[in-house]
């Protein structure tokens, strides 16, 4: 019993030294992307996809499945670094015409997608007994998903 125990430490301090590792190669890497004017980003994805399993095995693929709370962390990371990327002065210049983007792109989008998907319930033999409410509920539902 003590010696499957010790194993598993093991198992885990090898894991450990393993993410440091791999964090700090990482963090190396994405240097020399930024050399080539490509986001620190990119750098972090490229070092994860060849120290994964697929390449180098350095992380195997069971571990990848154990250590899903690591992928949140490392998710919030590269939001972090994403958004540390964006400067307020040179987006400030750009404000309206964002604005502008995205809010024409939610009403087409939502739309669109609410009147393609009622529409398309009048065809769909599952939804044939449904309410003309039911039908613009399904819509909007749909259409919502279709925004986010």
């Amino acid at each position: 019993m003590q010696l499957t125990i010790l194993l598993e430490y093991k198992q885990l301090l090898i894991f450990f030294f393993g993410f440091v590792f791999i964090l700090f190669a990482s963090t190396h890497f994405s240097k020399y992307f930024q050399k080539i004017r490509l986001p620190l980003i990119t750098g972090f994805i490229v070092t994860g996809v060849i120290t994964g399993p697929h390449i180098l095995n350095l992380i195997s693929a069971s571990a990848v499945e154990n250590l899903g709370f690591v992928n949140d962390f490392a998710l919030a990371f590269i939001a972090f670094a994403a958004g540390a990327e964006l400067y307020l002065k040179e987006i400030r210049s750009q404000f309206k015409s964002i604005i502008y983007n995205t809010l024409s792109q939610l009403f087409i989008t939502f739309i669109l997608g609410a009147l393609v998907v009622y529409y398309l319930l009048g065809i769909v033999p599952l939804a044939e007994g449904m309410s003309e409410g039911g039908r613009i509920g399904v819509a909007i539902l749909a259409a919502t998903i279709f925004v986010a």
